[in-house]
C-alpha cells in the first residue's frame, strides 16, 4: 500500500511540476516575443507544451525513477488536458469581468496587440473600425493570465476553450499538495483525508465561482498556494530541495503578473520566510532562498513592463489606475452600502457572519446577520455570482470558521518541527489577511479558505488526539465539502443556462442568413462566437446607432439590455 501511494503521489507531483513549467513557459515566450516585436503564435504552446514534457523526462531520469512512472505521468497529463479543453468548451463566461475585458484581452492579443509597444486605442481602431470600452483595465492590469489563455485561443480559435488554463492550474495545484501531504510530517493523516484536503484546497469557492470564467482572482489563490506549499515541502525536506525553489520562483512571476495586488502575495510570504530561516539558523535554506528572490525579483522587474514601465511611459503612476494622478477607485463603489460606514475589520466580521450577498453601494438593499450553519433560500441564488461581495465563502463558512477556531484552541504538536512549521503557516496566512484592506471580500483575500484547512491538518497531526477532536475536525472537512457542492450546483447552472441562450440566439440569427448590423461597446466575447459560428455582421459605431436608433433591438444575450444591440433587417 505504501508502496503505492508513494507511486501515485510521485506521479502526481511531475504532473504538476510539468503544468507549472508549460504555464511559465507559455508566459515566457509571449513576454520575449513581445521584446522583440512577436505576436503570440502557434510555436510557443507547441514549445511550451515540449519543454514541460522534456523537463518531466530528465527528472524521471535524474530521480532513477522506472519507466512506469514517466509513461503513467505522461497519460495523466493527456487526460488532464482533454478534460480541460472539454471544460473550457462546455461551460459559457457568463460574468460581467470576465466578457467586459477579459476576453477583450485574449482576442486583441490574438490579432496582433503588443502591449510593450503598441498604442491599444489606435490598435483596436485600426482592428475593429469603432471604438471599444473598458480599454483601462485591458491595457493597465498585469497580463499573465491572459497571454498564456491567447496562446491557447491561437490553437483552438474557440475563445470559451481559452479558459482551460483555470483547470489546468487547478489540476497543478491537487496534485502539488497531495504529494506534500505525503511528506513524513503528515504521516497521521490517512488516505482518504489527504485526497480530501487536496480537493478542499484547490476547489475554494473563489475558484468555484471563476473557474467557469474568464475572472482572475482565483490565479492569486491557486499560485499563492503553490508557493505555500513549496515552502512546506522545503521545510519538511532533509534533502537539498532545489525544485522546490525553482517552483517558489516560477509561482511567485506568475502571481505577480496576475494582478497588482499579487505582489503582496508574493513578497509578505517570502519576507516572513526569510525571517524564519534566519532565526532557525539554517545557512544553506537562506543562500538558496537569497538566489530565489533575486531571480524572482530580476524577473518582475523584466515581466512588469507591462504595465509599470508602459504606465510610466505615458506619464502615469506604475500603478495607475489605482494610484497616481486621475487614479480610479475600483473598489469604492462596489462596497455594500450597508457596510461602507464600518471599518475593515468589522466589515469583515459582518460579512462573515451575515446571508450570502451581492449588491453595491447603490443598493438600498442590507446585509443580514444570521445563525451560523443556517440556510436561506435567496442565499443560494446569490452563490452565482463570481464576485460575491457578502459571505464569499459560501452559505456554511461562518460556522465552519467558529469550528475551526474552536480546534485551533485544542492543538497540542507532538515535535518542534511540526509545530514550527504550522505556526510560519499560519505568519503568513494571518499577516496577508492583516496587510490586505478587502479582506472582508473573499476574492480579494481568497487565501482566507486555506485556515480551517490548515488548523484541521495541524489538529489530525497533533499529539494525544481524542475523540471530540477527531470528530470535529471531521465535521469541518464535511462541512466544507457539502459547501462546495452546494456552490458547484448553482454556479454550474447558471452557465449552462446562459450557454444554451446564446447557442439558441446564435442559431436563430445564423438561420436568417442576413449580415447583422451590431452596435457593441463591452462584449467582445460575444462577436467573437458570432465569428466561430460564421454570422455575417458589421460593427457600427454610436454615431450610425443615434442616427438610426429606432432600427435596432435588443439582443437578450448581451450582457446588460443597453450594451449590446441586434439590427432589425
Amino acid at each position: 500500500m505504501h508502496i503505492k501511494k508513494e507511486f501515485i503521489s510521485n506521479i502526481l507531483f511531475f504532473v504538476s511540476y510539468s503544468l507549472l513549467v508549460f504555464m511559465f513557459s507559455l508566459f515566457a515566450f509571449s513576454f520575449i516575443g513581445f521584446i522583440f516585436h512577436q505576436e503570440i503564435n502557434i510555436f510557443y504552446p507547441i514549445g511550451s507544451l515540449l519543454i514541460s514534457i522534456g523537463i518531466l523526462f530528465y527528472l524521471l531520469k535524474t530521480q532513477g525513477l522506472s519507466k512506469s512512472v514517466y509513461v503513467y505521468s505522461l497519460l495523466t497529463l493527456f487526460l488532464i488536458f482533454t478534460v480541460s479543453i472539454i471544460f473550457g468548451n462546455f461551460f459559457y463566461d457568463s460574468s460581467w469581468d470576465g466578457r467586459a475585458y477579459h476576453q477583450t484581452s485574449i482576442i486583441l492579443f490574438e490579432q496582433g496587440w503588443n502591449p510593450v509597444y503598441d498604442n491599444i486605442v489606435k490598435f483596436t481602431a485600426k482592428i475593429y473600425d469603432t471604438s471599444v470600452d473598458n480599454l483601462i483595465w485591458v491595457e493597465n492590469y498585469p497580463k499573465f493570465v491572459e497571454i498564456v489563455q491567447a496562446n491557447i485561443f491561437v490553437i483552438f480559435h474557440k475563445i470559451e476553450i481559452s479558459k482551460m488554463t483555470n483547470v489546468l492550474s487547478g489540476f497543478m495545484l491537487f496534485g502539488y499538495v497531495f504529494y506534500v501531504l505525503n511528506k513524513n510530517i503528515f504521516s497521521k493523516i490517512n488516505l482518504f483525508n489527504k485526497v480530501l484536503i487536496a480537493l478542499l484546497i484547490v476547489l475554494n469557492p473563489v475558484f468555484i465561482a471563476q473557474v467557469m470564467t474568464f475572472y482572475i482572482d482565483a490565479y492569486v489563490y491557486l499560485y499563492f498556494m503553490m508557493l505555500l506549499f513549496a515552502i512546506i515541502d522545503i521545510e519538511t525536506s532533509d534533502r537539498k530541495n532545489l525544485i522546490s525553489f525553482s517552483i517558489i520562483i516560477m509561482s511567485a512571476v506568475c502571481l505577480a503578473n496576475v494582478k497588482l495586488g499579487g505582489l503582496l502575495y508574493v513578497f509578505l510570504p517570502i519576507i516572513i520566510y526569510s525571517l524564519y530561516i534566519i532565526f532557525s539558523k539554517q545557512i544553506k535554506k537562506l543562500k538558496h532562498l537569497g538566489l530565489s528572490v533575486i531571480v524572482i525579483v530580476a524577473l518582475i522587474m523584466i515581466s512588469g513592463i507591462i504595465p509599470y514601465y508602459t504606465n510610466i511611459k505615458q506619464d502615469r503612476n506604475p500603478l495607475y489606475p489605482l494610484i497616481g494622478r486621475n487614479k480610479i477607485d475600483v473598489i469604492e463603489h462596489c462596497i455594500p452600502s450597508s457596510l461602507y460606514i464600518h471599518n475593515n475589520f468589522s466589515k469583515f466580521i459582518l460579512s462573515t457572519f451575515s446571508r450570502v450577498d451581492n449588491f453595491a453601494f447603490d443598493s438600498n438593499n442590507k446585509h443580514h446577520i444570521k445563525v451560523p450553519f443556517w440556510v436561506y433560500k435567496g442565499e443560494l441564488k446569490s452563490l452565482q455570482s463570481s464576485d460575491i461581495r457578502i459571505c464569499g465563502f459560501g452559505v456554511f463558512w461562518s460556522g465552519i470558521l467558529v469550528l475551526s477556531v474552536i480546534l485551533a484552541f485544542l492543538i497540542r504538536y507532538e515535535t518542534k518541527v511540526e509545530r514550527k512549521i504550522m505556526l510560519l503557516v499560519f505568519a503568513i496566512l494571518i499577516l496577508l489577511s492583516l496587510a490586505n484592506p478587502y479582506c472582508w471580500w473573499e476574492r480579494y483575500a481568497p487565501h482566507l479558505w486555506a485556515i480551517p484547512i490548515f488548523i484541521t491538518i495541524s489538529t489530525l497531526i497533533s499529539n494525544n488526539l481524542k475523540k471530540f477532536q477527531t470528530i470535529l475536525a471531521y465535521v469541518v472537512l464535511i462541512t466544507m465539502f457539502v459547501n462546495i457542492i452546494i456552490q458547484i450546483i448553482y454556479t454550474s447552472n447558471l452557465s449552462i443556462s446562459y450557454k444554451r441562450n446564446i447557442s439558441d440566439s446564435i442559431q436563430a440569427l445564423k438561420s436568417t442568413g442576413k449580415t447583422v448590423k451590431v452596435y457593441n461597446i463591452y462584449d467582445w466575447g460575444l462577436i467573437q462566437k458570432f465569428k466561430e459560428n460564421n454570422i455575417k455582421f458589421k460593427l457600427v459605431n454610436e454615431e450610425y446607432y443615434k442616427k438610426h436608433i429606432n432600427d435596432f433591438v435588443i439582443l437578450n444575450i448581451a450582457m446588460y439590455d443597453n450594451m449590446f444591440w441586434d439590427y432589425k433587417d
